[in-house]
């Protein structure tokens, strides 16, 4: 995929971790940030986000109802 533009940007993004989010606020997508998970407190505008769990415990229906085109999540194992 190197070099190659993705067909369509994400226009709603749900993430899993706080650190998603901030990485989103970051490259200018926050608006773009639909749903957080309940850690979320960085950027403070971020805590008024709609709370999705987190990412051993998210709420398959809170994330449904965002219809999110991504979702960020992640595996420590």
């Amino acid at each position: 995929m190197y070099g190659k533009s993705p067909a369509a940007f994400p226009r709603r993004i749900v993430c899993l971790a706080a650190e998603h989010v901030e990485i989103c606020y970051a490259l200018g997508a926050g608006e773009r940030v639909v749903g957080v998970p309940g850690t979320a407190r960085r950027p403070p505008e971020a805590r008024e986000k709609p709370k999705v769990g987190g990412f051993t415990t998210f709420r398959a229906d809170r994330i449904l109802d965002l219809a999110p085109d991504l979702v960020l999540a992640f595996s420590d194992l």
